[in-house]
């Protein structure tokens, strides 16, 4: 039986892990996207976001991190993810129909995601749930250190 649960402090090995090993989750080739420091503070701070893990006999096939941009009334998708075995199942349509309703149970207006220009089966998975695609942009990043 196929469950969406929200991620508990203890899920933070197994995300990290998949973050950061899956190459369409990257948004450059350097690997390590994903600072364990932010994992932390969104697996920590759930008024500001939401970690949804899906499960099937507890075992982990999927997840998805929203951002809440509050005083906008705005949430963002930032990553979804289904373990390949478990694609094409509808696991990516229940974990997206998750976070849209607890977006709207928490009177957020809207919910946005990006999707990679290569990531077609996402972009048809998102135009099938009723998203409309904007524009197309690049992606840039400075990081402090």
């Amino acid at each position: 039986m196929i469950k969406i649960r929200k991620a508990k402090t203890s899920d933070f090995q197994l995300l990290w892990k998949v973050l950061n090993e899956t190459p369409e989750l990257q948004s450059d080739s350097d690997g390590d996207t994903y600072d364990k420091m932010w994992l932390k503070e969104v697996l920590s701070s759930s008024k500001e976001n939401l970690v949804l893990i899906g499960e099937e006999n507890k075992k982990f096939i999927g997840f998805a991190i929203v951002h809440y941009l509050r005083s906008v009334k705005q949430s963002l998708i930032n990553d979804l993810f289904v373990v390949k075995e478990y694609r094409k199942k509808g696991i990516a349509s229940m974990i997206m129909r998750e976070c849209e309703k607890d977006a709207q149970e928490k009177g957020f207006r809207y919910i946005t995601g990006f999707v990679r220009t290569t990531n077609k089966k996402m972009q048809k998975l998102k135009e099938k749930l009723g998203y409309k695609k904007g524009n197309s942009f690049y992606f840039y990043e400075k990081r402090f250190k």
